[in-house]
């Protein structure tokens, strides 16, 4: 039954490979040639394997069809509450979007909070699944679906970051957040990429190759521990996620 975290992680590439160990470069490093269908807009989700897609091109930072936010300067207290400091944040005029990622194996009451808190300060939201685990027969779970607002719109992303997707950009565009506040799963894997991007140094980037995230766009993102899903594994500790626009809160509420 889907749910469990190995189940999700087995659709990925081992996290114990020897690529894991592998220490990290400090050179830079030339991305091998693009492979696969650029990704696009999903009408009929489908299965697909690692190299069927990369993230398009024209989405990426500064490319024809991607988001160029102006962000207003905020620097939250990360040694404060998130949610106190969401709403400090709101009175100084700030705008946010909830990105929910592939909120699957998370514990639901979390997520479920962090809806009702947004819907009660009228943020804006997207729900995100992951095409491959779609076309599987698996989607959000009901139990977050219903408590989500009337119209809430559900993109399904064909690579890990929520920046592959056309709509994301088309989305955004329309409301011009100042930041972005992201929850879901998994947190080296499409949290990574949808906050930092990835390059060859993440043993995911056979699949799709390079990435792109929020922060590489200029949005700055707001989460806590309690909100992202990390199998275990040290690697994917949310800690080793390091931007000067990411805000990694000490505390929930």
């Amino acid at each position: 039954m889907f749910g469990s975290i190995d189940s999700y992680t087995t659709e990925y590439p081992d996290v114990n490979s020897s690529q894991a160990d592998a220490p990290d470069e400090t050179v830079a490093i030339t991305s091998p040639p693009l492979t696969g269908k650029p990704s696009s807009h999903v009408s009929e989700p489908r299965k697909h394997n690692r190299g069927d897609y990369h993230f398009n091109r024209d989405l990426a930072p500064e490319g024809c069809k991607s988001i160029n936010p102006v962000c207003k300067n905020y620097v939250p207290d990360v040694e404060k509450e998130f949610y106190s400091q969401i709403d400090k944040a709101l009175n100084s005029g700030l705008k946010f979007t909830l990105c929910l990622v592939d909120v699957y194996s998370i514990p639901k009451a979390k997520v479920i909070n962090l809806i009702e808190f947004c819907k009660n300060r009228e943020i804006d939201i997207i729900n995100y699944d992951y095409e491959p685990i779609v076309a599987d027969g698996r989607r959000t779970p009901d139990e977050i679906l219903k408590v989500l607002p009337e119209g809430t719109p559900t993109i399904i992303k064909q690579t890990f970051s929520i920046f592959s997707a056309p709509e994301t950009h088309e989305h955004l565009r329309g409301v011009s957040p100042d930041a972005l506040i992201i929850a879901g799963e998994i947190c080296n894997c499409c949290i990574a990429a949808s906050i930092l991007g990835l390059d060859q140094n993440s043993i995911y980037h056979d699949w799709y190759g390079d990435e792109f995230g929020a922060t590489q766009y200029g949005y700055p993102v707001y989460t806590h521990k309690d909100l992202i899903l990390d199998s275990g594994y040290p690697d994917k500790d949310l800690n080793k996620i390091q931007n000067k626009l990411f805000y990694n809160f000490q505390l929930l509420q």
